[in-house]
């Protein structure tokens, strides 16, 4: 069994992308041999009302049910968020939040922010935090120059860390750092599309302070090609049930499948 914790349905506004429907991407999964994955919407981060794309996304992996797990998108500076979060819960099933604080204009800290992952947490979401969607060497001149502070994640995993379960995306870590501890905190866990297992060793590094358990394989397709991902894990030598952890059994627990 293959999870991919980190895709994406829709079209991206500065280059095309292939395998962007809900048909593409579960084809591309099956020529790889990933059996589900966690999507949301790209449409969500930049529509004015960020609800429009999660109700394309619930149309669009009905489907697919069995195949496409679909996460909320929300901007808590949007009016009424607070019925279109119970809505993706009890109306569309949607199984955790993912929030792009640099694409909607609040700081993840700020109360806007506390406030939508205060109310995730009392439907018992994991809340996914990608720290940027795609590289600032290949962002158009009106695309967002910011991306998501470690220092940020911080300030909101140590206020709600008994509470709320992170899942940190698409992470970027100078060597040797920025990474939580066991005694930090039990409910982070760590995507792998953006960690590199040779040039600077962020997920060996990653492995040695937080073991399996915290690990999640994630290929960030369709804005990636998804076997660095597979590679990635390889270059790790771990046993049976180590790789079964990072490709099923963590992602499994986090969205309690």
């Amino acid at each position: 069994m293959i999870i991919d914790s980190n895709a994406y349905i829709g079209h991206w506004p500065f280059r095309p992308l292939r395998n962007n429907t809900t048909q593409g991407l579960v084809e591309l999964m099956d020529s790889k041999g990933i059996d589900k994955a966690v999507v949301s919407s790209i449409h969500s981060i930049f529509y004015k009302n960020s609800h429009a794309g999660n109700e394309e996304l619930a149309e669009d992996v009905r489907r697919y049910e069995d195949r496409l797990i679909p996460l909320a998108v929300l901007n808590p500076r949007y009016p009424r968020w607070e019925d279109d979060l119970k809505a993706c819960v009890e109306v569309f099933g949607m199984r955790g939040l993912r929030l792009f604080p640099y694409y909607h204009d609040y700081r993840l800290n700020d109360p806007e922010g506390l406030q939508l992952i205060e109310m995730a947490a009392s439907f018992d979401l994991p809340i996914f935090l990608p720290m940027r969607v795609v590289d600032m060497r290949q962002r158009h001149w009106l695309d967002t120059t910011e991306n998501l502070l470690f220092t940020d994640i911080v300030k909101v995993v140590k206020r709600f860390e008994d509470s709320v379960t992170f899942v940190i995306q698409e992470g970027i870590y100078p060597t040797g750092n920025h990474f939580f501890d066991e005694n930090t905190s039990k409910k982070v866990f760590y995507e792998i599309s953006r960690l590199t297992s040779v040039y600077n060793k962020n997920l060996p590094q990653l492995l040695e302070k937080v073991g399996t358990k915290r690990i999640l394989f994630g290929t960030g397709i369709p804005f990636k090609y998804p076997e660095p991902a597979f590679l990635k894990v390889a270059l790790l030598h771990l046993n049976e049930e180590e790789n079964a952890q990072i490709f099923y059994k963590n992602i499994a627990e986090v969205l309690k499948l």
